[in-house]
Order: structure tokens, then C-alpha cells, then sequence
């Protein structure tokens, strides 16, 4: 009877260790699984929609992370439309349609700038997080606009614009105010633009047809691309246009003492009173008047 109880109590201890070894070895699976997904095949998504009376802002500012910005400024408007979209991209709907209610669009009313910014989990674990946002403001406001991933769009502005991105697509139209926009990966589109332009690229074209004011200033400077600018034929800037590995060419422009080779071309345009630098270390450079 010793023997046989000695056995129960060694079998007994048996099943004991392996169940314990085996309900530990799952602690360890599912902590090391975490939070991750393999892909975002599948997306969940929820439109948004804001009405602010204007109680006296000057100034838009918008701080997302990824999507696609879109700023239309209109004349003579009281109330401030902010709308768009929230996106989750998961493996599955479920897991997208979890992770949705994290993805935020926070709006700060507390000063005389509208602050808008995205917050989201960090990190993503896989997922994708994105926001795409329409927002129409007065064409008096100044437009502070950064992004990390998508496209900025702006137009209608009569207030300076200033745009910080790195992987997108710049486009800036039908403006009458200065401009500075700061990219790393993507192009820079400027159109029908009256005012100071500052364009800063690292890899990518910069395309501008703009109408520079008396003692404005057009600074387009790109890494690796193309630079193409169109102005009045009756522009008034010292230029100036150099490439690395390029070409440099002018159409259309009465350059006044000019300097003029395969890289790098420069002179007086009508009374010189403003300034055009274009530079481009690995790309061609062209200018035309219209």
C-alpha cells in the first residue's frame, strides 16, 4: 500500500509539473505574440465633421502624421468646416474596427491659433493609422501646416503659408501671399501664386509659375531633381541658376549682363529689384517668361 501511494503521489506530481510547464509555456507564447499584425489588407473607417464659429483666430495650425491635408481659404466666411476621415488598416476588419476609437482628431479653440492634430498609437504594431482631413478657413488666416506621410494641399490663401512635410506631394494654388514649403521625398507644385516662394526639396521636381512682387524674393533649391519656373516677362530680381550634374537654360527673359554656361546662368532682370536663386545639385533647371 506504501509502494502503490508513493506512486499515486509521484504520478499525481507528473501531470501536476506538465500542466504547470505547460500553462507557463503559453504565458510565454502569448506575451511574446504582443500586439502585432502581420498585415493591413483589411480597413476600418469613420468620417468626421466640425462647425467653429470664427470667435477671433488668426492663424491654422495642423499637426497630423498620415493622410492627406487639404486647406481651401475662402473670402468673407464666419464659420471654420473641418471634416474628412479616420482609417485603420489591419489584418482583419475586427482588429481594425478595435484599434479605430485610438485613432484621434483633437482641435485646441483655446488661442488665437486653431491647433488640429492627430494622435494615434505609438507604435503602430503593423497597423496602418491614417487621417485625411478638409478644412476651409478665412483666406486672412495664416496656414501652419506639417505632415509626415501624404499630400498637402492649399489654396484661395491671401496670409502666409508655411508647409513642412516629408514624404508627399506639395501643392500650393491660386494664392496672393508668401510661401515657404519644406519636403524631403515627393514635388512641390506652385501655381497662379503672387509673392515671396520658398521651396526646399530633397528628392524631387519643383514646378512654380508665379508672379513675384516689387522686391520679392524666389528661392527653389532640390537635391536630386528638376527645377521648372514660369514668370512675367517683365520680372524684376537679380538671378541666378546653378546645377551640379545638370543643365541650365532660360526662354523668354531679357537677362541683362549675363554670366552665362552649360551649369550655371545669372544676371539682372528688369531693375533687379528682387531676387531668383534656383539650385540643383543633380537635375536641370529651366526658366521661362510669359
Amino acid at each position: 500500500m506504501k509502494n502503490l501511494r508513493n506512486n499515486k503521489f509521484k504520478y499525481l506530481f507528473l501531470i501536476i509539473s506538465i500542466l504547470v510547464a505547460i500553462s507557463f509555456q503559453s504565458c510565454i507564447i502569448n506575451s511574446n505574440d504582443g500586439d502585432n499584425v502581420n498585415n493591413n489588407q483589411f480597413e476600418a473607417k469613420e468620417a468626421f465633421y466640425y462647425e467653429i464659429p470664427d470667435i477671433g483666430f488668426n492663424t491654422l495650425q495642423v499637426n497630423a502624421i498620415n493622410g492627406n491635408i487639404e486647406v481651401v481659404a475662402v473670402a468673407q466666411i464666419d464659420t471654420i468646416i473641418i471634416q474628412g476621415e479616420r482609417i485603420v488598416k489591419s489584418e482583419s476588419i475586427a482588429d481594425a474596427e478595435d484599434h479605430l476609437p485610438l485613432l484621434q482628431v483633437i482641435i485646441d479653440q483655446s488661442s488665437q491659433t486653431l491647433k488640429i492634430r492627430t494622435e494615434q498609437p505609438s507604435p503602430a504594431n503593423g497597423r496602418n493609422y491614417q487621417v485625411d482631413y478638409e478644412v476651409q478657413i478665412p483666406a486672412d488666416w495664416v496656414q501652419d501646416l506639417e505632415q509626415a506621410n501624404g499630400n498637402i494641399i492649399s489654396s484661395g490663401a491671401q496670409e502666409s503659408i508655411e508647409i513642412h512635410s516629408t514624404n508627399g506631394n506639395v501643392i500650393v494654388n491660386n494664392c496672393q501671399t508668401d510661401v515657404e514649403a519644406v519636403l524631403t521625398n515627393g514635388n512641390i507644385t506652385i501655381t497662379n501664386v503672387t509673392g515671396s516662394v520658398f521651396a526646399y526639396l530633397t528628392n524631387g521636381n519643383i514646378i512654380s509659375q508665379i508672379v513675384l512682387p516689387e522686391g520679392g524674393e524666389c528661392e527653389h533649391t532640390t537635391t536630386n531633381g528638376n527645377i521648372q519656373l514660369s514668370i512675367p516677362d517683365t520680372t524684376s530680381a537679380i538671378f541666378s541658376a546653378t546645377t551640379v550634374n545638370g543643365s541650365v537654360s532660360i526662354s523668354n527673359l531679357n537677362l541683362q549682363n549675363p554670366q552665362i554656361s552649360q551649369k550655371s546662368v545669372s544676371g539682372t532682370l528688369g531693375t533687379g529689384l528682387g531676387r531668383i536663386a534656383l539650385e540643383s545639385v543633380n537635375g536641370i533647371i529651366t526658366a521661362t517668361g510669359y
